[in-house]
């Protein structure tokens, strides 16, 4: 036991006699019952509390109730000096809240139940002892013994409420639409490759038969694209906008021509596919999809088909006067591709406009929201595609609306 700076206190007080009529103890039987509880694991493994324990047994035997006070214990048994602040030092009130929560536990065991008590009141310093069967300490210990109980109950209540609260509130609080749509790639712990389709450098080739019109309203759409629209700047824009957006979210993301990606690299890591044509890897990843994009030979029609319904396509001329272009679409895709078993999701337009809006429409949450009303309950587990009409006035998209879906 530490001693620190003796105190002298004066002689002890021998033969102290209970004021009530509680049954007397035996002085020796109250020292093995202590060398008992000493040995027990809860106090044997701690130094400080054993020796807090066995001053309070042998001062309270002695009759020596003077000694138990703050300042003295902290001084007799934790060695602080005589002038220490017990205001702004908790030492002693510390360790015998602990010494009272060991001794609980003690008795709480079946195998001591029949033991002498020693009981700490809350409150003082000053012990207690009594034959295991005595009322008033037993009374005492009872309650002692119960309170963890009360705590241990109130603890779960509140655990129970704080749930329960939480739960509530994220049923008021849904996960918005926006997240939702994207957790495949946020949840992703890697970097999550965009890939482009490839430059083409200088002015696109246009398909034959297209207009040169001087005028705005003259040009064809693929002419007045080539003019207003240059590629892959736009593609580029559209990626680095996503970048910065899961990037909001912890994600990192690289951008990459989709020529440079490889199979084998996709089977790593979920991908994000921006445009349709010339990007390699969004035909490739939808062709066994219901929705999926076409175009013929020379070029010069580009089209969203309906597999399940060969009749229903959503077509575009690229060789129209661009006045007399009425829609632009795109196609919108999340899935799990059974390749790569991995997830993907396609931004890509019938032209690099329908790439534009689309890409524009996901990283805003009001339109994400208002796409995904039109999608059956349960859709943010499952395989989606979604076909978008644009309006076009002069080139320029204007309202949007969802003309196809597929949820699987």
């Amino acid at each position: 036991m530490a001693t620190g700076h003796h105190v002298e206190v004066g002689s002890p007080v021998h033969g102290h006699t209970p004021k009530d009529s509680r049954p007397a103890v035996d002085p020796a039987e109250v020292r093995q019952q202590c060398e008992r509880i000493l040995a027990d694991p809860l106090f044997s493994h701690s130094r400080r509390y054993s020796d807090l324990l066995q001053y309070i047994v042998e001062k309270t035997l002695d009759g020596q109730h003077e000694c138990l006070k703050e300042r003295i214990i902290g001084i007799e048994v934790f060695g602080r000096t005589p002038d220490y602040d017990t205001s702004h030092d908790a030492t002693v009130r510390v360790a015998i809240t602990e010494v009272r929560k060991r001794l609980v536990r003690y008795f709480e065991d079946p195998q001591h139940h029949d033991e002498m008590r020693i009981v700490l009141p809350a409150g003082a310093y000053v012990a207690e002892f009594a034959p295991a069967h005595a009322d008033l300490p037993a009374a005492k210990y009872s309650l002692l013994q119960r309170w963890p109980r009360y705590i241990y109950v109130g603890l779960t209540a509140c655990v129970v409420v704080l749930v329960l609260g939480l739960w509530g509130v994220r049923r008021l609080t849904p996960t918005p639409a926006i997240d939702q749509f994207w957790a495949p790639m946020v949840e992703n712990q890697g970097p999550v490759p965009i890939l482009m389709g490839e430059p083409v450098p200088g002015e696109p080739p246009l398909p034959a038969g297209t207009s040169t019109g001087t005028s705005a309203s003259e040009s064809s759409l693929a002419r007045f694209i080539s003019k207003q629209v240059t590629f892959p700047i736009t593609e580029l824009n559209a990626a680095n906008s996503i970048n910065s957006f899961l990037a909001q979210k912890g994600v990192h993301s690289t951008i990459r021509l989709a020529k440079s990606a490889t199979l084998s690299e996709l089977h790593g890591t979920p991908v994000i596919v921006l445009g349709s044509y010339p990007n390699e890897w969004a035909l490739r990843l939808g062709s066994g999809l219901r929705f999926r994009f076409q175009q013929n030979a020379s070029g010069s029609l580009n089209w969203i088909e309906d597999t399940s319904n060969p009749g229903r396509v959503w077509a575009i001329s690229l060789t129209a006067p661009i006045k007399e272009v009425p829609s632009e679409y795109a196609l919108i895709t999340r899935a799990l591709d059974s390749t790569t078993g991995q997830w993907w999701i396609g931004i890509g337009g019938t032209t690099v406009l329908g790439t534009l809006g689309s890409y524009q429409m996901l990283l805003d949450p009001a339109s994400v929201s208002a796409v995904t009303s039109t999608l059956p309950k349960g859709w943010a587990h499952k395989n989606l595609q979604i076909v978008v009409e644009f309006k076009m006035v002069d080139g320029s998209l204007g309202a949007s609306k969802v003309v196809g879906t597929n949820v699987w």
